[in-house]
């Protein structure tokens, strides 16, 4: 194996020798490595090769044929004996890259950023004395320049009068100063949930942020039974809005689209001349600045030619088997290219430890402030929506709420949103508050997604602590006046008039289907417009024998009015009509709930 130092040494030598060699022009480009001559292939006159095969230096001649490169012998001294080779020169230092770019007459050469001169194309020669036929003058000679690997070969007259190769690398400039503190960042990018294995994962701003997995088993008990299952979260696009994010059957979170920043500032350029100058005026709204043209270089002066070289020594190289190969220049050993050996082989790593189980996260709304994770149950972040002002926010329990389109529930920290229809303001969600007695939950069910739908009551359930003896079977007259019932403080039971004065306001009983309805999940293309924020989903009905049925179908509202001792009176939607209905149904039916406000 031959050591890089080796093979530069050998190649120095051998562009050494051919500047001794006596020719006028001599275009050394670079020596090649070939394991034969027939690697070498075809080659252009000044191309060389050391061939591994003989460990010698060859050379293209004139004939485009490979000749083994050798230096002259020099000239005996005056006492009969050989000459003494010359003292090395000094390294030369790298020469600046340059490149030829045509112009008008000719080629204008740069090199290191700089023009050095223009090779212009000869002239015409000079007119005769009038009055005699005088000889036309010779043509000048044109100049081309042909990219070679390294550099630029320049052809005058079709002969090649020299080569530019380009200067070495320059060296890495110095670290820069660390830069001043960054000001504020501009408002948050919104984020999106994807469903991935085991949980979500959080991307905001097109990076991703966070991942929350679906909850762990929980651990067994003291008496060996198995813990409760994690609740796991799904994710559901809200056209216009973002993802709603729904954790164990409850929405916890909306995850809100970010808003359009401001446009940016374009720019101009414009052509401008200055004292015979011209250049370019970049306008960026109102910082402008000016790029003018360079000056001309000045054309550089041609040098002296130099003084010819001392005849080189020829140089050979001896193969010592697979161990290294000797370089003789002149009879002289001037380097041993030694084969590298195998480097020893490395101690065995130490085996590493094997890390904890991760702990498992979970995200809970905060309303419109964002999405809090915490993983083992410690909170670890809060992933905020853009343009929140968390000094002015409302909070109901720990979640914040927009109280100009939401309210909150005290008893148990839900937020409902809500709609103002003509003179009255409605509940613009099912209610879903467990309403309980005695300490247990009384009457009131959930069908799997109360987030969505929420609770469906009987109507003793939904009468709540103003009919306790208004039950199946027992008509007690109740209905008369204002009935708060299940709902929240300052909300009540809708009355029947209540009822009548909405459909009145939405246009009719006779459209009011359409109108309330919300515009999807309903079956057989039964959605509604929504026009006025109602959105009535189809919860469909719970029955006495406990089966739920009728979702995407029916949708029916508790009033607080009684019928006779077995039935009440409820709202009625259905996805194939455009109306509303407004009739007496059984009181162990399990029904939907909106209140309307005092």
């Amino acid at each position: 194996m031959k050591t890089k130092s080796g093979m530069y040494a050998a190649a120095a030598l051998a562009a050494l020798f051919l500047v001794g060699c006596g020719d006028e022009t001599t275009n050394v480009v670079g020596l090649r490595t070939v394991a034969s001559l027939e690697e070498a292939g075809k080659c252009d006159v000044g191309d060389m090769v050391f061939n591994l095969e003989d460990s010698q230096v060859y050379v293209c001649g004139a004939n485009d044929e490979w000749g083994v490169l050798k230096g002259e012998k020099g000239e005996k001294g005056d006492d009969g004996s050989n000459g003494r080779d010359g003292a090395p020169g000094d390294k030369g230092d790298a020469g600046a890259s340059c490149t030829a770019t045509p112009v008008d007459g000719g080629f204008r050469l740069v090199c290191g950023g700089e023009t050095v001169g223009t090779i212009k194309n000869g002239q015409n020669g000079a007119p005769g004395e009038p009055g005699q036929d005088g000889a036309n003058g010779d043509d000048g000679t044109s100049c081309t320049g042909r990219a070679i690997d390294g550099g630029v070969e320049i052809s005058c007259g079709g002969e090649v009068v020299g080569t530019i190769l380009n200067g070495e690398d320059g060296q890495d400039g110095a670290p820069g100063d660390p830069g001043a503190a960054g000001s504020d960042g501009a408002p948050g990018t919104s984020c999106t949930a994807a469903a991935v294995d085991g949980g979500f994962e959080l991307t905001c701003g097109g990076q991703v942020v966070g991942t929350i997995l679906n909850g762990q088993d929980g651990a067994p008990g003291a008496d060996g039974s198995d813990g409760d299952d994690g609740a796991s979260c799904t994710g559901r696009t809200i056209d216009g809005v973002g993802i709603e994010i729904s954790c164990g059957g409850v929405v916890v979170d909306t995850v809100r689209n970010g808003r359009d920043g401001a446009p940016g500032e374009s720019c101009t350029l414009a052509s401008i001349e200055v004292n015979g100058v011209h250049g370019v005026e970049i306008a960026c709204g109102t910082q402008k600045d000016t790029v003018m043209n360079g000056a001309q270089g000045i054309q550089g002066v041609q040098g002296n030619p130099g003084q010819d070289g001392a005849p080189g020594a020829s140089c050979s190289g001896v193969s010592l088997g697979d161990t290294a190969v000797v370089i003789s220049c002149g009879g002289v050993v001037v380097d041993t290219l030694t084969s590298g050996h195998d480097g020893a082989q490395g101690e065995q790593g130490i085996q590493g430890v094997q890390g904890e189980a991760g702990q498992s996260c979970t995200g809970r709304g905060l309303g419109i402030l964002g999405v809090e994770i915490s993983c083992g149950g410690v909170v670890v972040d809060t992933l905020r929506h853009g343009g929140v002002d968390v000094d002015t926010l409302v909070f109901c329990g720990t979640a914040p709420y927009d109280t100009a389109t939401q309210f909150c529930d005290v008893r148990d920290s839900n937020v409902y949103k809500w709609v103002r229809i003509g003179t009255q303001t409605w509940m613009a969600e099912n209610l879903n508050y467990e309403y309980r007695r005695n300490g247990s939950t009384y009457d009131n069910w959930c069908n799997g997604d109360c987030a969505k739908y929420g609770r469906h009551y009987t109507w003793i359930a939904a009468m709540g602590p103003d009919a306790a003896d208004c039950g199946y079977g027992a008509a007690c007259g109740a209905g008369d006046g204002r009935i708060v019932g299940v709902c929240p403080d300052g909300w009540h039971l809708p009355a029947i008039a209540e009822w009548n004065a909405l459909f009145s306001a939405v246009g009719s009983q006779v459209v009011a289907g359409t109108a309330l309805k919300a515009s999807s999940g309903w079956d057989d293309g039964g959605n509604g417009s929504d026009a006025y924020g109602f959105t009535a989903l189809a919860a469909g009905d719970r029955f006495p024998d406990g089966e739920f049925d009728y979702e995407g179908a029916y949708a029916h509202f508790w009033s607080s009015a009684e019928d006779d001792a077995y039935g009440a009176y409820a709202m009625g939607l259905y996805y194939l009509d455009a109306g509303a209905t407004l009739g007496s149904n059984d009181k162990n039916l399990g029904l939907s709930v909106r209140c309307v406000k005092n």
